[in-house]
């Protein structure tokens, strides 16, 4: 198998692998032993980054699972988690409000005790604060950088203009900005991409779904790859993509999904894709 590729992470210096591993299963429909395998197969197929969030698993057992299983290997890894969600109470009340410099603090605290690490790599708001003004959420998360606690910020779930509103107040301010956007984002659900020409006909995705998943098994079929192949490795070759963030329950889905992100696409396949979904 040809070696993991790597790339920088937003206009920062982060460096993660092509694909990530996402952890959203960990402490859900995985166990702590069956996680541990699956992050060893990651770190030994040359996957970096390990993507988690406070409230997976049950308010926080992603963290925990995570942490325990990096042991021993924690610089090869980057860890990103993610605040602001609903902890249901697990960091206090917090009325809400998780975009504040009360809550980020508690928050913090508590990711970096689960993970068992001094740092976290890329520190991420959940989903926006429609409350808590976006200059104090970036003010008190760069006083994280600062301290040494966080490395690098981004955001998660946010729409496209307040991705703009968000570096705009950050770079006015002279404070860290985000350096990556992770979205709910696929070759079949495209609504990330601002102006595509389907953003704006919801329907006619939901109605040809399946349709177009016949389409790209075909597209698949026709190049001797997996559909897997064309999920992540079509992903992939898109150019705002750093990294194609892949769930996994068994090490044997790792190598898959190592696999699957060697594909690269040539402009005529992009092209194909693009008409395909």
């Amino acid at each position: 198998m040809t070696e993991m590729e790597y790339r920088q992470l937003g206009d920062s210096g982060l460096t993660v692998s092509v694909v990530g591993l996402g952890c959203n299963n960990f402490g859900g429909r995985i166990d702590a032993d069956q996680a541990e395998s699956v992050v060893t197969a990651a770190l030994d197929a040359g996957i970096t980054l390990f993507d988690t969030a406070d409230v997976y698993g049950d308010r926080g057992a992603s963290e925990e699972i995570l942490g325990k299983a990096l042991r021993g290997r924690r610089d090869e890894a980057v860890v990103a988690t993610k605040f602001g969600g609903d902890m249901k109470g697990a960091n206090g009340p917090d009325w809400g409000v998780r975009g504040s410099r009360r809550y980020i603090r508690k928050a913090v605290e508590a990711s970096l005790r689960r993970l068992g690490t001094d740092w976290i790599d890329l520190y991420q708001l959940h989903v926006p604060d429609l409350v808590t003004p976006i200059e104090e959420t970036l003010a008190a998360l760069s006083e994280l950088v600062a301290e040494g606690k966080v490395r690098y910020l981004g955001s998660s779930q946010f729409a496209g203009w307040q991705v703009v509103d968000a570096d705009w107040a950050a770079r006015t301010a002279g404070s860290e900005h985000f350096i990556s956007a992770q979205n709910r984002y696929n070759l079949l659900e495209r609504e990330a991409e601002d102006g595509t020409r389907l953003a704006n006909m919801p329907e006619r995705l939901a109605r040809a779904d399946f349709d177009k998943i016949e389409a790209l098994d075909t597209f698949a079929a026709e190049r001797d790859l997996s559909l897997l192949d064309v999920a992540i490795g079509g992903l992939a070759a898109q150019p705002t993509v750093a990294s194609v963030i892949a769930g996994a329950t068994r090490p044997e889905q790792i190598e898959q999904n190592v696999r699957a992100g060697l594909w690269e696409p040539t402009l005529e396949d992009l092209a194909a894709l693009d008409e395909l979904t």
